[in-house]
This record gives structure tokens, sequence and C-alpha cells, in this order.
């Protein structure tokens, strides 16, 4: 789990629902858009609220439903795990929290980031239309810190800033 984040789990019926507060400043939106690269991607789903993706976890297959239910500042995410058979226990839980830790840079710190980027105006002007992203799974991994960023040129090159402006 995020450090300083805290999960809330209630079962409803064959569903797990949990909260987890996230360090801000954070945008579910922006962040799955920079996950997603492009609109046909099928595994990672954005209806304009909810994130969904199916993962295993225990060995179980689960709808992952993710929602921002916070302010970009002090963000907070509702989670929604479904499959079939019984509702997932604490351990599925907790893969679920370190799974989207991961997969949405959910423990990424970008204070320096951004405090570089207040130094620097054209760097500013760009960070003020995307505050809140997070770099998604593939520029935090391993094989990214070695160098070998599979697809992070490509995101770059196809983001259309008048489409995903805050303002």
């Amino acid at each position: 789990m995020v450090a300083g984040s805290q999960a809330t789990v209630a079962e409803h019926g064959r569903a797990c629902r949990f909260e987890v507060e996230v360090s801000g400043p954070f945008r579910l939106d922006l962040t799955v858009w920079a996950l997603r690269r492009r609109a046909h991607n099928a595994v990672d789903t954005w209806d304009g609220t909810w994130y969904r993706r199916t993962v295993v976890l225990g060995n179980r297959p689960f709808e992952m439903s993710v929602r921002q239910v916070a302010a970009v500042r002090r963000p907070r995410l509702a989670v929604e795990l479904r499959g079939a058979g019984k509702t997932p226990g604490p351990a599925v839980t907790a893969d679920a929290q370190r799974l989207l830790e991961r997969t949405l840079g959910l423990g990424a710190d970008l204070a320096g980031f951004y405090a570089l980027a207040e130094r620097d105006p054209r760097l500013a002007e760009l960070v003020a239309k995307f505050v809140g992203v997070r770099p998604p799974w593939c520029i935090t991994s391993p094989s990214a810190k070695s160098g070998r960023i599979p697809s992070a040129v490509t995101a770059v090159q196809e983001v259309d800033p008048a489409k995903h402006s805050s303002g």
C-alpha cells in the first residue's frame, strides 16, 4: 500500500469495495490516459468516471473498477473487485492495492519534478495542464530504470494537450 494511504474494506455480496488515500496531487483521468496511450486499448478501459481492468489476483480473475472520489490535492480512490465465487479476502485486497500502486504510479514522488518545473516557464506551462498525472508502470518499472522504456516515447508523441487540459 502507498505510504500514508489507508484502505477501508466493505464486502457487498461477491464484490469487495475499499478506498485508498493517495498523496496529492493526483488525477485518475490523466493517469489512466497516460497508461492507456491508445484509444483502442481493450485491457485498460475508461468511461469518463471509472477505470476498469480484468486482473488475476490469488489465481482468480476479477474485474477491478476504480474511480476518484476526492479532489486532486487530497485524492482518494474507490475500488471495487468483482469475481465469480466467494468474496475476495484480505490477501486479494492487499494484492489489488499493490497492483494499483504499481500500475497507476501511486507511490511516485514527483515533488522534485514539480520544483524543477516551477523554474522553467515552458515546462511549468505544460505541468499546469497535466498536474496530477502519475507515471504509468512502464516508466517506473525496473526495465525503464535500466534505460529500456518500452513505449514512453510513443506515449509522449501521442499527447494532445487540447483534449486533456484541466481548464
